[in-house]
């Protein structure tokens, strides 16, 4: 089992390690593609994944609901991709998505921002004045993207387990570090839990799904937290009888053996003053 987020730099040799540990391992990836047949299955917008996936949103962007739309079925396609014990899950936010999970590896890929100048000017026969431009622009939306959706700052070691500058390495030598950390025993140890607890976020998942966007039942915060079979439902509705319709949806679902419904109805107040 391995399931691993990797998190990378323009021009960090991210992309190649990343390819390269994926066809050693044999592992699954999730990337802006794989995104693309999750959301088609879903019936999701394209669009929506375009204006969002690893870009800085605008400040009207906070207003807007396609952004929880977003930030939904992705979270939806790293629970499905990690809850089968073998992925690599390209960028997007994995490495908060399944934070505090053990066993997950997460992984960031940088180098001084020089030598990653460098490498794009060769690569793609830019001058220097257009690699900067990219490398500026990759970093941007990077960083913003992490700092709406998540609000952590995405090049903080704290949220990695293994930082590799390739200043001094070439790709295969990067990926025979990451191999090493997969078969140690924290990581090898703790495959059971990990998978135990994934497999509750993908079911609490899989339960505001049906009940925000297929049945679109109006709850407002809307927690399902699972253990094992047992779904709880939390959150609140002006509507009374969207309490009970939640509950049948959330009973519905696959896996799904029992549900406790503490959902509240918070009647609709009015001031005259």
């Amino acid at each position: 089992m391995a399931v691993v987020t990797l998190s990378r730099s323009l021009g960090s040799l991210g992309t190649q390690v990343a390819e390269a540990l994926q066809e050693r391992l044999e592992l699954p990836r999730l990337d802006k593609s794989s995104l693309e047949s999750v959301f088609s299955d879903y019936g999701e917008e394209l669009g929506n994944l375009e204006r969002y996936d690893e870009k800085r949103p605008s400040f009207w962007d906070n207003f807007s609901s396609q952004k929880d739309r977003y930030l939904h079925f992705l979270k939806t396609a790293v629970y499905e991709i990690a809850g089968t014990g073998r992925a690599l899950i390209l960028g997007r936010g994995g490495q908060f998505i399944l934070a505090g999970i053990p066993g997950v590896l997460k992984i960031q890929i940088t180098a001084p921002v020089q030598l990653r100048r460098d490498r794009l000017m060769e690569r793609h026969g830019f001058d220097e004045h257009q690699a900067m431009a990219m490398i500026r622009q990759s970093d941007r939306e990077r960083s913003g993207f992490h700092r709406f959706f998540f609000n952590v700052e995405w090049d903080s070691p704290d949220l990695y387990d293994l930082v590799i500058n390739t200043r001094e390495m070439e790709a295969d030598t990067a990926v025979d570090m990451i191999r090493s950390l997969i078969n140690s025993p924290p990581f090898r140890e703790h495959a059971e839990e990990q998978q135990a607890l994934i497999q509750n976020l993908r079911l609490g998942h899989r339960v505001v799904t049906a009940i925000l966007y297929r049945a679109r039942i109006p709850i407002q915060f809307l927690e399902a937290t699972a253990l094992g079979n047992r779904v709880v439902l939390r959150g609140s509705t002006v509507i009374r009888a969207d309490i009970d319709r939640a509950g049948r949806v959330a009973e519905e679902v696959d896996d799904v053996d029992m549900v406790e419904n503490l959902i509240q109805f918070v009647p609709m107040t009015f001031s005259m003053g």
